[in-house]
């Protein structure tokens, strides 16, 4: 017996628009074809530089998770989550974002902090509990909060950012801030009743 492609059935497109209209099938955006080249030499999603921004963050994520996973399964730090295989959903999410955009995740989404600027020490500040970290060792490792680049700081039960994320936003909108907020979440979150507040509240 044959065994299908399932990907011959996609609807694919090179070409990057706003859809405007209801509900219509959105096709996959598809930049390379099966042998790595470029479908279309017009595309330009990014400038040279966000381009090199976002490979460098998702590189630097890359070798982070792999050396803290590392040291948490050597018992240096009590608790790790990599990101690892969201590293370019993550980032380039955020590459569309201001700075001015309220971020609020889980534990995987650290991605964010290296795109906006967050340091290697205060990575490691977190990580390691120590007098520096701004939550001075009251949080388990990997959760990260940062006033200043509008990072929330994450919290350990599932779910309780999607409602939190939808309260804030609808503050931004009553305050006439131009800005957004971005929720980033799992599985394990949507299967949470905060997954249907939030989006009822959304």
């Amino acid at each position: 017996m044959k065994e299908r492609n399932h990907l011959q059935d996609i609807q694919a497109t090179h070409d990057v628009h706003v859809i405007k209209n209801g509900l219509v099938d959105i096709p996959m955006l598809q930049l390379l074809d099966a042998q790595g080249n470029l479908l279309s030499q017009e595309l330009d999603l990014w400038d040279e530089q966000t381009a090199l921004r976002i490979f460098k963050s998702m590189h630097y994520i890359r070798i982070l998770d792999e050396r803290m996973v590392s040291a948490q399964r050597q018992g240096r730090i009590s608790f790790y989550l990599a990101c690892t295989g969201e590293e370019a959903s993550v980032i380039a999410s955020t590459a569309a974002l201001s700075n001015a955009d309220m971020v609020m995740t889980q534990y995987r989404e650290q991605g964010v902090l290296a795109y906006r600027g967050y340091r290697t020490e205060q990575f490691m500040n977190q990580l390691l509990s120590n007098a520096l970290d701004p939550n001075k060792g009251r949080q388990m490792p990997i959760h990260y909060g940062d006033k200043a680049l509008n990072f929330m700081t994450v919290s350990s039960p599932l779910g309780t950012q999607i409602p939190q994320a939808a309260g804030y936003a609808y503050g931004q909108k009553m305050a006439g801030e131009p800005a957004l907020t971005i929720c980033y979440f799992g599985e394990g979150a949507a299967s949470e009743g905060d997954f249907h507040a939030g989006l009822n509240m959304a």
